[in-house]
């Protein structure tokens, strides 16, 4: 069974299984002959593997579904896209709190599952995620945070899946993947800028002319061993030579390349209005949002390095915030503690040096201070990004290759690794 873990775990296929268990009974390992009951019962058939792979799968789920039970928060990740097969799939990751060695509250991000949708349509979607949580057996209700790409199915205004789990869960708060708002705003700030627009097409079209042509490809490969590596950036002058026409000249391997300052004040012009298209698509896309809003004064609230005067408006939100969710006359309970917290801030505690400090403190003295403790729990478990899903979907497209495209489901969830847990 370890040996079936082990090539589930390394993408390797199950008929890899019979020639490795040669190899290690060949290093010595003769306990696995005893596999070998007979001429039919060897243990390395493909309906074996399956049980043992389902049955890894079960102890792996199993330990997974405690920590959730045992969890009193926890938040989502889901995203969906279409795999080689040209299957629309959803996978969804699930971020927890965990106690460590030291009883620190820590979140935890694990892979929850990836199933198939028979259209990746709002309803289909937020079918997918409610039912999924319902057959593995966890409360929706301590659902508090969801983070997707931003898509129009995710976050729409009127039916997306967002809205719709709002409905069931009213204090959900929802996140746009950080790391999609900024590769949408570099884009949108390239694409009004021609000049950025033409160099893309430009770079495009010297990629196609290397990678549909072998013969451009070992001409571009001669090219590399006759200057390896920064050997070309290292022969280009640090600054050109300035002549009587006005024109800066630099020489490199027998060609001339002129330059001027018109071409370089356009240069300027043009990373001017570059840079100020992606700031202003950044603020527009990074504007805060009632949820967004909440999730700012939650960051601020619990900062030490802010002082308390500067984090009123904030109290005051998260408060309300609270007070929707069930937590009614907060106001007063979260004053107590930022005035304990400012106490040991001032006294050079170094307890609370950072926000999880002040989070952990939070949920410590949740006896004193509920209303802290539970903002404390929400913060802690609010992801803001997806990128574990584009790592999920990226294990999945090693699993699932042109050569494998017929795996159903259960054969696609990749196991848990060190990277799910960080």
């Amino acid at each position: 069974m370890a040996n079936v873990l082990f090539l589930a775990k390394e993408d390797l296929p199950s008929s890899m299984l019979p020639e490795m268990n040669k190899f290690m009974m060949y290093q010595g390992l003769s306990k696995l002959a005893d596999l070998c009951v007979d001429s039919r019962t060897s243990y390395e058939h493909s309906t074996s593997i399956d049980e043992f792979q389902d049955s890894l799968s079960d102890v792996v789920e199993e330990d997974l579904l405690l920590k959730i039970k045992e969890s009193s928060k926890f938040s989502l990740m889901i995203d969906e896209r279409t795999d080689i097969s040209v299957h629309q799939k959803l996978i969804i990751y699930i971020r927890i709190l965990e106690k460590n060695n030291v009883d620190v509250v820590l979140p935890q991000k694990y892979f929850l599952s990836i199933n198939s949708l028979y259209r990746a349509d709002a309803e289909s979607i937020y079918s997918k995620v409610v039912n999924t949580l319902g057959e593995k057996g966890i409360d929706i209700t301590k659902l508090t945070k969801i983070s997707t790409d931003g898509a129009s199915v995710m976050v729409g205004n009127k039916s997306g899946v967002v809205n719709r789990l709002k409905a069931d869960n009213p204090g959900l708060l929802a996140t746009h993947c950080i790391a999609h708002r900024l590769a949408l705003s570099c884009c949108s700030g390239a694409d009004v800028i021609p000049f950025l627009v033409k160099v893309q097409e430009i770079l495009n079209s010297v990629y196609k002319y290397f990678s549909l042509s072998p013969k451009n490809t070992a001409m571009l490969e001669a090219i590399q061993k006759i200057t390896p590596g920064q050997a070309v950036l290292q022969q280009v002058p640090v600054e050109p030579r300035t002549g009587d026409d006005g024109l800066e000249t630099f020489e490199f391997q027998g060609h001339t390349i002129r330059d001027s300052s018109k071409q370089r004040q356009e240069a300027v012009s043009i990373c001017d209005s570059f840079s100020a298209g992606i700031i202003r698509s950044m603020n527009d896309r990074f504007a805060d949002n009632h949820d967004a809003g909440v999730l700012t004064s939650l960051s601020i609230l619990f900062n030490p390095a802010i002082a308390k005067d500067s984090k009123v408006k904030h109290v005051d939100v998260v408060a309300e915030y609270l007070c929707s969710v069930g937590f009614e006359g907060c106001l007063e309970s979260l004053g107590m503690f930022m005035n304990f917290m400012q106490s040991l801030v001032d006294s050079g505690n170094k307890i609370v040096g950072n926000s999880r400090d002040s989070a952990n403190l939070a949920i410590k003295k949740k006896d004193v201070y509920p209303a802290a403790a539970e903002a404390a729990e929400r913060l802690l478990v609010a992801p803001v990004s997806t990128v574990d899903c584009e790592r999920g979907f990226s294990k999945q497209n090693l699993i699932k290759t042109c050569l494998r495209n017929r795996l159903h489901d259960a054969n696609e969830d990749p196991p848990p690794t060190d990277q799910d847990s960080r």
